[in-house]
């Protein structure tokens, strides 16, 4: 019922706040020099409604070390903020369904 769904995205959502607090205070002092940065999380979970909370807490760190946070459900919504033109560099932070097709993105050669 509603209250295993609830759990579930509790416990979800506490294991990602733990990895991002453990990988932003390396990417953060590696990318301070090069301000302004952005973490993108890339997971249908980023824009969910019940996700509220963790993605505040997700913004509230990435601005703790300068950066800022951009929310994408899908790799191919990835893809069209990736494709601009350069911008600031970036971390990636992905569930695993979308970190394959994410990858393979980045490691694409660019069309000449």
């Amino acid at each position: 019922g509603h209250i295993d769904d609830l759990s579930q995205i509790t416990t979800a959502s506490a294991m990602i706040g733990q990895q991002v607090a453990m990988m932003l205070p390396t990417a953060g002092a590696l990318l301070r020099e090069s301000s302004p940065w952005r973490l993108v999380w890339c997971d249908e979970l980023s824009h969910k409604d019940d996700n509220k909370a963790v993605r505040e807490a997700v913004d509230n760190i990435a601005q703790e070390f300068h950066g800022t946070l951009v929310c994408r459900r899908k790799a191919s919504k990835f893809e069209s903020w990736y494709s601009r033109p350069q911008g600031p560099p970036f971390v990636l932070l992905s569930s695993w369904r979308e970190a394959k097709p994410c990858l393979e993105l980045m490691t694409k050669p660019p069309i000449q």
